[in-house]
């Protein structure tokens, strides 16, 4: 097995409404995207993660977000958060009201079998920053793709995803 960068976008100055990778090769077994997320302002912020330009209620996303600081392991609450029907998107964590403008959120997201037309599976690892009182947030998540194969990706911000934002696009390869 080998793993091959397929692409890599930094957003610039103005920040972007989105990012999408087009073009994805067919000659993979899976996908891995990995970013690094800048928030922008106090409002809290999540990207939504699409295939194929794909609005319809093609995915199922499952989550479970810890929040809340080390230092006080009393008020750290998990939420989960199950739709429990399907939905236009996977989200994604880009980061809390509660977190200073200009912290990142880092995540990584697996898609398994893209190639085939059967139901994708789509794993989710995000982990927040916050520069203010020690207080780190995550999600893990699990989704369904039912859309057929995956031939593009596309990270849309809820609010804008800002300058120095990085994406990256892997391919997994069977050697």
């Amino acid at each position: 097995m080998s793993i091959q960068l397929v692409q890599h976008i930094t957003v610039g100055s103005g920040g972007v409404a989105s990012v999408t990778f087009s073009a994805i090769p067919q000659t993979g077994t899976g996908l891995i995207l990995q970013y690094s997320a800048r928030k922008d302002g106090s409002a809290q912020n999540y990207g939504r993660l699409r295939f194929n330009s794909d609005t319809s209620n093609n995915y199922i996303d499952f989550s479970i977000q810890a929040l809340g600081p080390f230092a006080y392991p009393s008020n750290y609450y998990p939420t989960i958060d199950f739709p429990g029907a399907a939905t236009s998107s996977i989200r994604l964590l880009l980061g809390l009201s509660s977190q200073a403008a200009g912290c990142f959120s880092n995540g990584t997201v697996e898609v398994f079998n893209y190639t085939s037309t059967a139901d994708k599976s789509v794993n989710k690892n995000i982990a927040t920053e916050s520069n203010e009182n020690n207080t780190p947030n995550m999600e893990m998540g699990h989704g369904i793709y039912t859309g057929g194969a995956i031939t593009s990706l596309t990270v849309v911000g809820v609010n804008d995803l800002i300058e120095h934002s990085t994406f990256s696009l892997y391919q997994i390869m069977a050697d």
